[in-house]
């Protein structure tokens, strides 16, 4: 019976010593940055990737690829693949999608 306390007491001490602060200590250990000001956060990755985040404007993000993908603050989101096609949806308005030839479909 004692090995077990001991090993469920090493558990319970192992996880109450970590916190979210040790994933925000890592994350840009391979080179990437962040920046945080009053109202926007900006990160830039390592493999040429970014985030970004405006307060009343919304976000964006762009990837190494080509690929894009944004969101404004109103509610509506646009995706740009790195093959030329994207989407672009709204709560309650459905979805298109608009191929690199120029056919759209629509949902």
């Amino acid at each position: 019976m004692k090995p077990i306390i001991t090993i469920a007491t090493a558990a319970l001490i192992a996880l109450a010593g970590t916190s979210p602060a040790g994933a925000w200590a890592t994350a840009n250990r391979y080179g990437g940055s962040t920046s945080h000001s009053y109202d926007s956060t900006s990160h830039t990755n390592a493999y040429g990737g970014s985030s970004s985040y405006s307060y009343g404007n919304g976000a964006s993000h762009s990837n190494a690829y080509g690929g894009s993908t944004s969101h404004n603050y109103d509610g509506g989101t646009t995706h740009t693949n790195t093959y030329g096609g994207s989407t672009s949806g709204e709560y309650g308005e459905g979805a298109t999608h608009t191929y690199p030839g120029g056919a759209t479909a629509y949902h």
